[in-house]
């Protein structure tokens, strides 16, 4: 996974890949006060990168979870540890 995320670090920057420390530091959902399990959190912030991210994924058959703004009570963004979580959060602008 490691060469995955170097090629979305050079999509999305630095601030746009959280790993170790920084993804146990969340939740897994707001209903969920475990610590997220993912992988890592990617968090594109435009369409452009999020697609972008999304060949990368796809061409390495990585698996993906999208999280949207958390208000989902089924906790469906739970994310294991072989998964990386697409975090729309830095998306604000249309």
């Amino acid at each position: 996974m490691n060469e995955l995320l170097e090629s979305i670090n050079r999509i999305v920057g630095p601030s746009g890949v959280l790993t170790g420390a920084d993804v146990r530091s969340r939740a897994a959902s707001w209903a969920c006060s475990d610590p997220c399990g993912a992988g890592a959190i990617v968090r594109p912030a435009s369409t452009a990168e999020l697609a972008e991210v999304m060949r990368c994924c796809h061409a390495r058959r990585q698996p993906v979870v999208p999280a949207g703004g958390g208000t989902g009570l089924v906790e469906g963004t739970h994310a294991t540890a072989t998964e990386i979580q697409v975090s729309t959060e830095r998306m604000t602008a249309i």
